[in-house]
């Protein structure tokens, strides 16, 4: 059997022309919403499609390493240091990775 694991991200939302943007901040995906919550749902929704994609490729390993994210067998939180915005919404959010890397 196989372990779950997670990836813990951050994710922001912030306001822009007249709407809010959701950000992954360690993997560039965005999306949009008409609020915060919104928004942020969006991006972390659009990365859970993201994750599974570069799964599905063989590439999840290579952009891991790239962009410095770490794999963990539990879905405790990580301390990070964000600079944000005083406008800006930040939560971060441990997602289960869909397989194991071999």
């Amino acid at each position: 059997m196989v372990e779950q694991q997670y990836v813990t991200l951050t994710f922001r939302a912030f306001p822009e022309d007249g709407e809010y943007v959701g950000e992954c901040v360690e993997l560039g995906v965005t999306s949009c919403g008409e609020t915060a919550g919104v928004a942020l749902n969006a991006a972390i929704d659009a990365t859970s499609l993201y994750l599974a994609a570069i799964e599905e490729e063989g590439e999840r390993q290579r952009v891991f390493a790239e962009r410095g994210i770490q794999i963990a067998t539990s879905d405790t939180d990580g301390a990070a240091t964000i600079l944000v915005r005083p406008c800006d919404v930040v939560t971060r959010q441990p997602l289960p990775l869909e397989r194991a890397i071999a």
